[in-house]
C-alpha cells in the first residue's frame, strides 16, 4: 500500500513515467503504472486518488481534460508573455491572473536565471500601494531586479526551464494555433464548476504542443476572446449565475477552513443570507421585506434562504446538519466577518432567529429544529457580550435535544469557568470528546493536577478512610495555584472561540519552520498569550465571563491584567524553583518551574511572570528565549507598544543558515545528482535563497544542500549530521557520492 507514507516517492515515480509518456486518460495511466517496478505492492488507484487530492502544483495531476499529466515537463520550454504596466514596472509586481496562470507551477520551486527568488504572495504581503483593479489578497509574482531593458508598455515572456526561470523582453509574437480557443470553450462547458485558469493552461498545452512553444499572444488576451466567464481564478462557462456559483464556491471554503460537513457549510451560508437580508431590511426601519402586514413570515421576502432553513427546521435532519466540532466556530466565523468587536452579520443573528423562532413557536415546529434556533439565538447573545442569556437559551436548547453534543459541549465551558471540574467533564463526556477537543485537553489537564497520582483503590488523601474513588475522585477542591493554570487555559479557551482569525495570523507569523517540539510548544503558548494582552481578549473575557468565575480566580484576573510581557533573567534556581530577575525594572520574584529542571543560571526569556496565589509566581503563556545579542532589541519591544502581529514577527526566532565556507567549518559531501533531485529537495526539504550559491535545502539538523554547477554539495556541523543526511540524499534520482571530508576552510581541508 505504502501511500500514506511514501506519498512523495510515489509523486516523483509517476512524475517520471507521465514526463516520459506524455498526457494519459486514467486507464492508461493505471496500465502503464502496472509495469513500473518501482510500484509493486502500491495501490495504484489510491496513489492517484492521493496526488489528486494533495493540491501540490508540481505533482502529477488530472487535467481539466481528464488525462493525467506531469505539469513541469508539460510546461517544459513554454513561454508566457504580458504587457507590462508602469504600477508593475516601479513595484516590481505582476499579477499572477490572468496571463502568468500557468506559473503557479513554479511556486516555491525556481529561482529566475538572474539569481534572484521566484516569489508569489498576496498583494497585500508586499506593502506596496494597491491599484484600483486589485484586491488585497490577489495573487502576484514577483519580478527580477534585471528586466533585460523593458519598462511601462513592453511585452515580456516568462520561460520555464531546468535552470530557472528566464525573463526576456519579447518584440514580436506569433500566433496561436488554430482551434486553442474553441478548445478552451469545451474545455470549460464541460467542467460547469468551473476550472482554475492554471490548470486549464497546462490542459490547452498538452492538447496543443505548439502553444506557447515560442511567444504567442498573451493567455488573458486568449481567455477574453473566448465565450467564458473569469471569476475569482476560475474559468466558467457562459450564462453561469455567478451568485449561485459564488455560494457553492464560499461553502467549499468553509469546508475545507472549518472541517465541517457540506450541510453546515451550507447552512452557516443559509444564515448569513437571512442576517443580510435583516440587516439591509430590518434596521433601517422596515420588516417588510421578512414579514407581511399580518406580521407572518413572507416568503417572498425571506427568498430561498427561509425555505432551505425552514426544510431543513422541519426534518430529523435538523440536528445533524449542526453537529460537529467545529460548527459553532464556522458560524462565529463566517457571521462575524472575522471581528467579533463589530456585530457585522453575528449581531442581527439573534432578531432574525428570534423573529423566526416566535412565528414557529405559534405554527409549531419540529422539536430538534427548534432547539436550533434556540442554540443559534444562543451563539448570537454570547457574540454580543450577553452571557447569561446566553445559557438561558442552551439549556432550553438541551431542554429539546438532551443528547445532542454541539449544545452539550457548549454548556460544558460554562461548567469549566465556573471551577465545576466534574460537571465540565460530565457534559463533554455525553456530548462525546470530538464536540470539544480543546476543552477536553484543558479538562484533562486540570483532571491530572487534581488526582496527583494517587490510586482510584487507594485510601483517599483527605482521611475519610474510603478508597479515593468513592470519595474525592473526581471532587477535589484545587488550590488556586493550581486553578491558576486553569484559568489562563480559560481565557485562552475564550480567545480560540472568538477570535481564531487573530490567533491564527499570530501563529503564522511565528511558524516558522525548523523548530523542535518544545520551541515550537513554548511559541504556541506565546501567540496565545499575546492575543490576551496585547489583542485585548483577556480584559474581554473577564469582562464578559468574569461573573462566572469563583471569586478568587476573579481578584486573580484582575491582577493579571497590570501585569506585561517582560525581559527576565534567571539569577539563581533550585529544585521546581527559579529566581527570576526583569531585567528593565529590577523587579526580583521566585518562579514555580513544575515539573522539571529550570533553565540555566544567566538565562534570558520574554515571557510573563503572573502571581498564581500563595505567594507564588509561575511563567503562563510561553516564552521565547533571548540570546545576548537580542536583549537591547527586546527590552525595546516591553518598552513599546507593538501591534499583536507585530510582536509575533518580532519573536520569532530567526532561522540561521550561513553559506558554505562561513560560520562553523564542519563537514563537507559532493555528490552527483540528475536535474530531477531538485524536485524531490523541493517536496522533501525546506528551502530559501542564500547568497552566493543561490536555492539552498536544509533539514532540521541545519545540513544545507545546494548545487554548484552539475554537482550536489552538502555542508553539515557533524559526521552524524551528514551521515542523516546522506540516507536520503542517496536516493535522489541519479545520486552517488563523489567526495566526503572536512568542509572548506576546516581542520584537514
Amino acid at each position: 500500500m505504502r501511500v500514506e507514507t511514501d506519498l512523495a516517492e510515489g509523486a516523483e515515480i509517476v512524475g517520471e513515467l507521465l514526463a516520459e509518456r506524455g498526457p494519459l486518460t486514467t486507464s492508461a495511466l493505471l496500465q502503464a503504472m502496472r509495469k513500473v517496478p518501482q510500484l509493486r505492492g502500491w495501490d495504484h488507484t489510491q496513489l492517484l486518488a492521493a496526488l489528486e487530492a494533495s493540491g501540490v502544483p508540481d505533482w502529477p495531476q488530472p487535467l481539466p481534460g481528464g488525462r493525467w499529466a506531469d505539469l513541469w515537463s508539460t510546461m517544459a520550454g513554454r513561454v508566457v508573455t504580458h504587457r507590462l504596466t508602469a504600477w508593475e514596472v516601479d513595484t516590481g509586481l505582476v499579477p499572477l491572473l490572468p496571463d502568468l496562470s500557468a506559473l503557479v507551477v513554479a511556486e516555491q520551486r525556481y529561482l529566475y536565471t538572474t539569481g534572484d527568488p521566484f516569489l508569489m504572495g498576496a498583494v497585500e504581503d508586499f506593502g506596496v500601494d494597491l491599484p484600483s483593479h486589485l484586491r488585497p489578497d490577489d495573487v502576484v509574482v514577483a519580478l527580477p531586479d534585471d528586466l533585460d531593458g523593458a519598462g511601462p508598455g513592453d511585452r515580456v515572456g516568462f520561460q520555464m526551464t531546468e535552470a530557472g526561470i528566464v525573463l526576456t523582453k519579447v518584440a514580436r509574437v506569433k500566433r496561436v494555433p488554430d482551434g486553442v480557443v474553441q478548445a478552451l470553450v469545451t474545455m470549460v462547458d464541460q467542467h460547469p464548476q468551473g476550472v482554475m485558469m492554471g490548470p486549464a493552461a497546462c490542459g490547452l498545452c498538452a492538447d496543443f504542443p505548439d502553444l506557447f512553444a515560442r511567444p504567442q499572444r498573451p493567455y488573458g488576451e486568449i481567455v477574453a476572446e473566448a465565450d467564458v466567464l473569469e471569476h475569482r481564478g476560475f474559468l466558467l462557462p457562459a450564462g453561469t449565475d455567478l451568485d449561485v456559483w459564488e455560494a457553492t464556491f464560499i461553502a467549499g471554503r468553509i469546508v475545507a477552513e472549518y472541517d465541517v460537513s457540506a450541510s453546515a457549510a451550507s447552512m452557516v451560508l443559509v444564515l448569513a443570507g437571512l442576517a443580510e437580508v435583516w440587516a439591509a431590511d430590518a434596521h433601517h426601519g422596515s420588516q417588510g421585506t421578512l414579514l407581511n402586514p399580518e406580521g407572518m413570515l413572507n416568503p417572498e421576502g425571506m427568498l430561498a434562504p427561509a425555505d432551505r432553513l425552514a426544510a431543513v427546521l422541519a426534518t430529523d435532519d435538523a440536528l445533524l446538519c449542526f453537529t460537529g466540532p467545529n460548527v459553532g466556530d464556522a458560524v462565529r466565523g463566517v457571521l462575524a466577518a472575522g471581528d467579533p468587536s463589530d456585530p457585522s452579520l453575528f449581531g442581527v443573528l439573534g432578531e432574525v432567529v428570534a423573529t423566526i423562532r416566535e412565528l414557529y413557536t405559534q405554527a409549531g415546529t419540529d422539536p430538534q429544529g427548534f432547539a436550533v434556533l434556540l442554540w443559534l439565538e444562543a451563539l448570537a447573545a454570547e457574540h454580543m457580550r450577553d452571557v447569561d442569556e446566553a445559557e438561558r437559551l442552551l439549556l432550553a436548547a438541551r431542554t429539546l435535544a438532551p443528547s445532542w453534543g454541539t449544545v452539550l459541549a457548549e454548556l460544558a465551558r460554562w461548567e469549566s469557568d465556573r471551577g465545576n471540574l466534574a460537571t465540565a467533564k460530565d457534559l463533554v463526556r455525553r456530548a462525546g470528546a470530538w464536540a470539544a477537543p480543546r476543552l477536553v485537553e484543558v479538562l484533562d489537564n486540570v483532571s491530572a493536577l487534581a488526582v496527583r497520582d494517587l490510586g482510584r483503590n487507594r485510601p483517599c488523601w483527605c482521611g475519610s478512610r474510603r478508597k479515593y474513588k468513592v470519595c474525592h475522585l473526581g471532587k477535589e477542591e484545587l488550590s488556586l495555584p493550581d486553578r491558576a493554570v486553569w484559568l489562563h487555559a480559560k481565557a485562552v479557551l475564550h480567545a480560540w472561540t472568538h477570535h481564531r482569525d487573530l490567533l491564527d495570523d499570530l501563529l503564522a507569523d511565528m511558524g516558522l519552520p525548523g523548530y523542535d517540539d518544545l520551541t515550537a510548544e513554548l511559541l504556541h503558548m506565546l501567540a496565545e498569550d499575546v492575543t490576551l494582552v496585547q489583542g485585548g481578549v483577556f480584559a474581554e473575557f473577564l469582562a464578559a465571563r468574569g461573573h462566572l468565575l469563583p471569586e478568587d480566580e476573579r481578584e486573580l484576573a484582575r491582577a493579571w491584567t497590570g501585569r506585561a510581557h517582560g525581559v527576565w533573567e534567571v539569577v539563581a534556581t533550585r529544585p521546581g524553583v527559579m529566581t527570576m530577575r526583569q531585567l528593565a525594572t529590577g523587579e526580583q520574584r521566585q518562579v514555580d518551574v513544575p515539573g522539571q529542571d529550570g533553565p540555566e543560571v544567566g538565562a534570558v526569556a520574554y515571557c510573563r511572570v503572573l502571581p498564581v496565589g500563595d505567594d507564588r509566581w509561575r511563567i503562563l503563556g510561553g516564552l521565547r528565549p533571548v540570546a545576548d545579542d537580542e536583549r537591547e532589541e527586546f527590552l525595546e519591544l516591553a518598552a513599546g507598544d507593538p501591534s499583536p502581529n507585530d510582536l509575533a514577527e518580532a519573536l520569532a526566532p530567526e532561522m540561521v543558515l550561513e553559506p558554505p565556507g562561513q560560520g562553523e567549518p564542519g563537514v563537507h559531501a559532493v555528490l552527483t545528482a540528475s536535474s530531477k533531485a531538485r524536485r524531490v529537495l523541493d517536496r522533501e526539504w525546506m528551502s530559501m535563497p542564500i547568497e552566493p550559491v543561490g536555492q539552498v535545502w536544509y533539514d532540521e539538523n541545519d545540513t544545507l544542500v545546494f548545487f554548484i554547477d552539475e554537482a550536489l554539495h552538502v555542508h553539515a556541523s557533524s559526521d552524524e549530521a551528514l551521515d542523516t543526511a546522506l540516507v536520503h540524499l542517496l536516493t535522489l534520482p541519479g545520486a552517488a557520492l563523489v567526495d566526503r571530508g572536512p568542509a572548506p576552510g576546516g581542520p584537514g581541508a
